[in-house]
């Protein structure tokens, strides 16, 4: 088993059941695990990495109640964008597209160690209000 893989499903086994219990709790603030309850009626699982079509409807509505697009053109005070960890952050994102392709058609093959990282943080911080992502405090979220 690869390393990445390791990380995918130690994010599965470990956060699993506490972002259901973000889903179900957060019924006075909208957050991620809230949101993608609302939309389909299931709690916030590693499911939504098998089909990529599932992340980016989930991203597309956190951005568009956020706004938070915004902070790519202007970055809160002492915020680096993109990240400066990659010569080129389009390249990366590119190649985990490439990677995360080749794994939904092939479970055996290697999950995008980068989707692994990003994917926890999210998951880790399911239950973070809308309002606080709005504002730009959680920078990493």
């Amino acid at each position: 088993m690869t390393n990445d893989a390791r990380i995918f499903r130690q994010t599965h086994v470990v956060i699993d059941s506490h972002t259901k219990e973000q889903a179900v709790n957060s019924q006075t603030e909208e957050t991620p695990a809230s949101t993608w309850h609302r939309l389909t009626r299931s709690p916030l699982s590693d499911e939504v990495l098998d089909w990529p079509a599932d992340l980016f409807a989930l991203t597309n509505v956190i951005l568009k109640r956020t706004e938070a697009y915004r902070f790519v053109l202007s970055p809160p005070d002492g915020v680096e964008w993109p990240p400066s960890q990659f010569p080129s952050w389009s390249d990366a994102v590119e190649d985990v597209g490439r990677q995360w392709s080749v794994w939904v058609e092939d479970r055996q093959s290697a999950f995008p160690g980068l989707l692994a990282e990003e994917w926890s943080v999210l998951r880790e911080r399911a239950g973070t209000s809308l309002e606080h992502l709005a504002e730009g405090r959680d920078w990493r979220m």
